[in-house]
Protein backbone atom coordinates (compact mmCIF):
# COMPACT_ATOMS: atom_id res chain seq x y z
CA UNK A 1 0.00 0.00 0.00
CA UNK A 2 0.88 3.47 -0.10
CA UNK A 3 2.23 5.21 3.30
CA UNK A 4 1.61 1.93 5.16
CA UNK A 5 -1.80 1.41 4.04
CA UNK A 6 -2.98 -1.26 2.38
CA UNK A 7 -3.66 -0.74 -0.89
CA UNK A 8 -6.52 -1.33 -2.89
CA UNK A 9 -6.03 -4.22 -5.18
CA UNK A 10 -7.86 -3.60 -8.91
CA UNK A 11 -6.51 -6.64 -10.84
CA UNK A 12 -3.22 -8.38 -11.68
CA UNK A 13 -1.76 -8.98 -15.16
CA UNK A 14 0.94 -11.08 -16.44
CA UNK A 15 3.98 -10.49 -18.44
CA UNK A 16 3.70 -12.49 -21.71
CA UNK A 17 7.06 -11.72 -22.59
CA UNK A 18 8.97 -12.55 -19.28
CA UNK A 19 11.47 -15.35 -19.91
CA UNK A 20 14.05 -16.92 -17.24
CA UNK A 21 16.72 -17.34 -20.06
CA UNK A 22 16.41 -21.26 -18.92
CA UNK A 23 13.79 -22.25 -21.88
CA UNK A 24 10.96 -23.35 -19.08
CA UNK A 25 8.40 -20.22 -20.56
CA UNK A 26 5.21 -22.55 -19.29
CA UNK A 27 5.21 -21.14 -16.32
CA UNK A 28 4.70 -16.67 -16.16
CA UNK A 29 7.99 -15.59 -14.25
CA UNK A 30 6.58 -11.76 -13.46
CA UNK A 31 3.58 -10.17 -12.78
CA UNK A 32 2.36 -7.11 -11.72
CA UNK A 33 -0.61 -5.45 -9.23
CA UNK A 34 -2.20 -2.29 -9.66
CA UNK A 35 -4.93 -0.46 -7.67
CA UNK A 36 -5.46 2.49 -5.03
CA UNK A 37 -2.13 4.05 -5.37
CA UNK A 38 0.16 1.27 -6.56
CA UNK A 39 2.00 -0.76 -9.13
CA UNK A 40 3.78 -3.47 -8.45
CA UNK A 41 6.03 -5.81 -10.37
CA UNK A 42 6.04 -9.30 -8.63
CA UNK A 43 8.72 -11.83 -9.67
CA UNK A 44 8.94 -15.84 -8.96
CA UNK A 45 12.01 -16.88 -7.47
CA UNK A 46 13.69 -20.06 -8.90
CA UNK A 47 14.64 -21.97 -6.00
CA UNK A 48 12.05 -21.37 -3.60
CA UNK A 49 9.28 -20.63 -5.98
CA UNK A 50 8.15 -17.35 -3.42
CA UNK A 51 6.14 -14.64 -5.30
CA UNK A 52 8.54 -11.37 -4.13
CA UNK A 53 7.01 -7.76 -4.69
CA UNK A 54 8.73 -4.69 -5.82
CA UNK A 55 7.66 -1.51 -5.78
CA UNK A 56 7.28 0.81 -8.92
CA UNK A 57 8.05 4.02 -8.74
CA UNK A 58 5.52 6.79 -10.00
CA UNK A 59 8.65 9.46 -9.49
CA UNK A 60 7.89 12.98 -10.39
CA UNK A 61 4.35 11.92 -12.50
CA UNK A 62 3.56 11.52 -8.30
CA UNK A 63 1.58 8.18 -6.71
CA UNK A 64 -1.88 7.90 -8.14
CA UNK A 65 -4.34 5.00 -9.13
CA UNK A 66 -3.86 2.65 -11.69
CA UNK A 67 -7.10 1.14 -13.65
CA UNK A 68 -5.69 -0.47 -16.18
CA UNK A 69 -2.25 -1.94 -17.33
CA UNK A 70 -0.93 -3.18 -20.39
CA UNK A 71 2.94 -4.97 -20.83
CA UNK A 72 4.59 -3.54 -23.91
CA UNK A 73 7.20 -5.77 -25.74
CA UNK A 74 10.85 -5.73 -24.89
CA UNK A 75 13.40 -3.20 -26.68
CA UNK A 76 14.65 -4.93 -29.57
CA UNK A 77 17.97 -4.84 -27.49
CA UNK A 78 16.64 -6.45 -24.73
CA UNK A 79 14.97 -9.38 -26.58
CA UNK A 80 16.81 -13.19 -27.01
CA UNK A 81 16.33 -15.09 -30.44
CA UNK A 82 12.79 -16.15 -28.99
CA UNK A 83 11.82 -12.85 -28.46
CA UNK A 84 11.33 -12.74 -24.77
CA UNK A 85 13.06 -10.75 -22.27
CA UNK A 86 16.57 -12.24 -21.53
CA UNK A 87 16.84 -13.36 -18.19
CA UNK A 88 13.46 -12.25 -16.69
CA UNK A 89 15.40 -9.29 -15.19
CA UNK A 90 11.93 -7.82 -13.42
CA UNK A 91 12.69 -4.87 -15.60
CA UNK A 92 9.13 -4.70 -16.71
CA UNK A 93 7.86 -2.00 -19.69
CA UNK A 94 4.20 -1.20 -19.74
CA UNK A 95 1.97 1.29 -19.76
CA UNK A 96 -0.84 2.25 -16.44
CA UNK A 97 -3.84 3.90 -17.38
CA UNK A 98 -5.65 5.97 -14.53
CA UNK A 99 -9.10 7.72 -13.81
CA UNK A 100 -7.82 11.21 -15.10
CA UNK A 101 -7.57 9.40 -18.45
CA UNK A 102 -3.79 9.50 -18.90
CA UNK A 103 -1.64 7.21 -19.44
CA UNK A 104 1.81 5.83 -18.19
CA UNK A 105 4.63 4.49 -19.53
CA UNK A 106 7.20 2.28 -17.17
CA UNK A 107 10.90 1.13 -17.85
CA UNK A 108 12.93 -0.50 -15.34
CA UNK A 109 10.31 -0.05 -12.58
CA UNK A 110 9.72 3.85 -12.96
CA UNK A 111 7.84 6.08 -14.88
CA UNK A 112 9.22 7.53 -17.77
CA UNK A 113 6.58 9.43 -19.26
CA UNK A 114 3.25 10.46 -19.25
CA UNK A 115 0.03 11.24 -22.18
CA UNK A 116 -2.33 13.53 -20.99
CA UNK A 117 -6.12 13.11 -21.86
CA UNK A 118 -5.93 9.66 -23.53
CA UNK A 119 -9.25 9.53 -22.29
CA UNK A 120 -11.68 11.80 -20.53
CA UNK A 121 -11.30 12.50 -16.71
CA UNK A 122 -14.98 11.84 -15.55
CA UNK A 123 -16.47 13.44 -12.57
CA UNK A 124 -14.17 14.68 -9.60
CA UNK A 125 -14.44 13.68 -6.25
CA UNK A 126 -12.37 14.42 -3.12
CA UNK A 127 -10.89 11.21 -1.52
CA UNK A 128 -11.26 11.22 2.56
CA UNK A 129 -7.55 11.54 2.66
CA UNK A 130 -7.98 15.06 0.70
CA UNK A 131 -6.36 13.57 -2.35
CA UNK A 132 -8.46 14.49 -5.83
CA UNK A 133 -9.95 11.22 -7.50
CA UNK A 134 -11.48 10.99 -11.08
CA UNK A 135 -14.76 8.26 -12.34
CA UNK A 136 -13.60 8.36 -15.43
CA UNK A 137 -10.22 7.39 -17.11
CA UNK A 138 -8.91 4.51 -18.63
CA UNK A 139 -10.34 1.00 -17.80
CA UNK A 140 -9.10 -1.11 -20.13
CA UNK A 141 -6.60 -1.59 -22.62
CA UNK A 142 -4.79 -4.82 -24.43
CA UNK A 143 -1.90 -5.35 -26.46
CA UNK A 144 -1.84 -7.28 -30.23
CA UNK A 145 1.40 -8.13 -31.29
CA UNK A 146 1.90 -7.14 -34.40
CA UNK A 147 4.21 -9.42 -37.53
CA UNK A 148 7.29 -9.17 -35.01
CA UNK A 149 7.52 -9.33 -31.38
CA UNK A 150 8.75 -5.89 -30.99
CA UNK A 151 5.80 -4.57 -32.63
CA UNK A 152 1.90 -3.85 -32.42
CA UNK A 153 -1.15 -1.72 -30.98
CA UNK A 154 -2.45 -1.31 -27.97
CA UNK A 155 -5.81 -0.53 -27.67
CA UNK A 156 -7.37 1.64 -24.94
CA UNK A 157 -10.56 1.95 -23.45
CA UNK A 158 -12.05 4.55 -21.25
CA UNK A 159 -14.90 5.47 -18.93
CA UNK A 160 -16.00 8.25 -21.65
CA UNK A 161 -17.31 5.21 -23.93
CA UNK A 162 -13.93 5.71 -26.15
CA UNK A 163 -11.55 3.68 -28.07
CA UNK A 164 -8.14 4.40 -29.25
CA UNK A 165 -5.32 2.79 -30.73
CA UNK A 166 -1.76 3.63 -30.24
CA UNK A 167 1.09 2.35 -32.18
CA UNK A 168 3.65 0.15 -30.78
CA UNK A 169 7.07 0.61 -32.43
CA UNK A 170 10.28 -1.08 -30.82
CA UNK A 171 8.31 -1.67 -27.93
CA UNK A 172 7.82 1.69 -27.29
CA UNK A 173 4.32 3.91 -27.13
CA UNK A 174 4.90 5.30 -30.73
CA UNK A 175 1.80 7.67 -30.91
CA UNK A 176 -2.00 7.29 -31.54
CA UNK A 177 -3.03 5.17 -34.86
CA UNK A 178 -6.47 6.89 -34.90
CA UNK A 179 -8.44 9.49 -33.59
CA UNK A 180 -10.52 8.13 -30.55
CA UNK A 181 -13.83 6.25 -31.61
CA UNK A 182 -17.04 6.75 -29.34
CA UNK A 183 -19.12 3.87 -29.11
CA UNK A 184 -21.58 5.15 -28.78
CA UNK A 185 -21.97 6.92 -32.33
CA UNK A 186 -20.80 3.55 -33.33
CA UNK A 187 -24.32 2.00 -32.02
CA UNK A 188 -26.08 5.00 -33.34
CA UNK A 189 -24.39 4.43 -36.85
CA UNK A 190 -25.60 0.02 -36.74
CA UNK A 191 -28.82 1.65 -35.51
CA UNK A 192 -30.04 4.25 -37.91
CA UNK A 193 -28.03 1.71 -40.73
CA UNK A 194 -30.36 -1.54 -39.66
CA UNK A 195 -33.61 0.31 -39.30
CA UNK A 196 -33.03 1.86 -43.16
CA UNK A 197 -32.84 -1.94 -44.14
CA UNK A 198 -36.12 -2.79 -42.33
Amino acid sequence: GFKERPGGVFGVEFDPFASDGAGDDSIAKRFVSYGKKHVKSWSLLGKTGEWVSRPMSFGAFGVQDVCSVAFLPPLSRERGFDGKNKGGNGNASLVTGHPDGSLLVWRDGRAVSKIERAHGKGARAVQPDGTVAWGGGVRAMRLRLGSTWSDGTLITGGADGVLTQWAVVDGTLAGKITEPVPLADRRAARAAASAGNA
